[in-house]
């Protein structure tokens, strides 16, 4: 009876600790949740696109420990620093320590930059706790409209090709979504660079 008696008492232990440790995660979660939303008020949408040119003309007056690079071709999105204009933080570097020490280590050794302090730190809303972020959705969207220009007349039809692309790698976002900042980042391509190839 004794035994019987502990191990009842064991297991309502065992209960009492999971329902606590639930309703901590719960309310990490809910803290999380409304620091989420508050990222994503100044950061929905997509980001400001960069060509060469813009960024010679910002680069002229800002100092050369903290220059702005493209993270990939022109226009395009900047390595270190926040693209979305409505962010408190637009166009800060956001490099963090490691990130410093591996691009100097870098320059000596040929190894390629990192971007955790800007993709794992500023952006770490984007990937929890709900994940809204797409793996390559600018990278694929730019690549397509380079490789056929013809589609910055034909938006509709960009928007189907691009979903098309990306569909085998499609997180959480939904479907409208995905569609949304496609159609978003076919106008921002045009905004950043792309005018003259356009209207040609």
């Amino acid at each position: 009876r004794r035994d019987v008696y502990f191990a009842r008492l064991q297991q309502k232990g065992a209960r009492l600790a999971a329902a606590s440790a639930a309703r901590r995660r719960g309310v990490r979660l809910m803290i999380a949740r409304a620091a989420k939303a508050e990222f994503m008020a100044t950061h929905g949408g997509v980001p400001r696109l960069f060509d060469h040119a813009e960024l010679a003309r910002l680069n002229a007056a800002r100092p050369a420990h903290d220059q702005l690079e493209l993270a990939g071709s022109s226009p395009g999105l900047l390595r270190h620093h926040c693209c979305f204009p409505q962010c408190p933080h637009f166009l800060r570097d956001m490099r963090s320590a490691n990130d410093r020490a591996v691009e100097a280590a870098g320059k000596r050794a040929g190894i390629a930059a990192r971007r955790r302090g800007l993709m794992m730190g500023h952006f770490r809303w984007f990937h929890w706790p709900d994940r809204d972020y797409q793996r390559g959705l600018h990278a694929t969207a730019i690549e397509l409209l380079k490789r056929r220009p013809e589609l910055l007349q034909r938006k509709a039809e960009f928007v189907a090709v691009a979903t098309e692309r990306l569909q085998a790698t499609r997180s959480s976002m939904t479907l409208a979504t995905l569609e949304r900042l496609l159609g978003l980042i076919w106008e921002s391509y045009w905004q950043g660079g792309a005018r003259d190839t356009r209207e040609a």
